[in-house]
């Protein structure tokens, strides 16, 4: 068992170390203990997800990553934006938080009660563009937050409506040149709109 091994460590140690070499030429059963997604995603092949208590079923570590069940699952794995949510009988998906209706498939989710996006996911866009897009939103900057290689965007679609956005340096500077103001619009592919539990 090994419960949180880096977590004195920086950064640089912590990819120094290579400890995934060390467990495969061990052989048996490891038990990881993480709080760092990059950690259980470079090292791991199963993991579950601890909340209030309990453990969810142990899945594959891409598909946990790929297609989180619950909103605690989705959260641990890297997710910031989430509403509480209703599925409608015409198969969209009321994003109750953020006052918007998304399109995305709804096959067998039709019980969620949450919705998720990932904020590297999430595009401004201009708002004549194509169409292609079919969740497009129009958004008030509340935020700009420079990061190392990116902006964060903290934007909102009505009243306490935040949701994150990350956009790369390059794509913030050629978007800022066709806007004025604090209004922008985003949007959503239909496919990384997660319905969540």
């Amino acid at each position: 068992m090994l419960d949180e091994p880096f977590a004195a460590l920086d950064e640089f140690l912590r990819w120094k170390l290579e400890l995934e070499d060390i467990i495969k030429e061990f052989g048996g059963t490891t038990l990881f203990v993480s709080h760092n997604r990059d950690e259980i995603y470079r090292i791991c092949d199963r993991v579950c997800v601890m909340n209030r208590g309990q453990s969810s079923e142990a899945v594959p570590i891409k598909e946990l990553f790929a297609a989180p069940v619950s909103r605690e699952a989705a959260y641990l794995s890297g997710c910031k934006n989430f509403s509480d949510a209703a599925v409608t009988a015409a198969g969209e998906v009321m994003a109750l938080d953020w006052g918007i209706t998304l399109q995305c498939d709804t096959t067998g989710k039709e019980d969620a009660s949450s919705v998720g996006v990932r904020s590297h996911f999430i595009h401004p866009v201009l708002p004549e563009a194509d169409g292609t897009t079919k969740n497009v939103f129009p958004c008030k900057v509340e935020r700009v937050i420079e990061d190392v290689f990116s902006y964060i965007l903290i934007v909102s679609t009505k009243e306490e409506a935040r949701i994150r956005v990350d956009v790369t340096k390059e794509q913030w500077q050629q978007y800022q040149k066709h806007i004025s103001g604090n209004k922008i619009w985003i949007g959503i592919d239909e496919k990384d709109v997660m319905l969540l539990k």
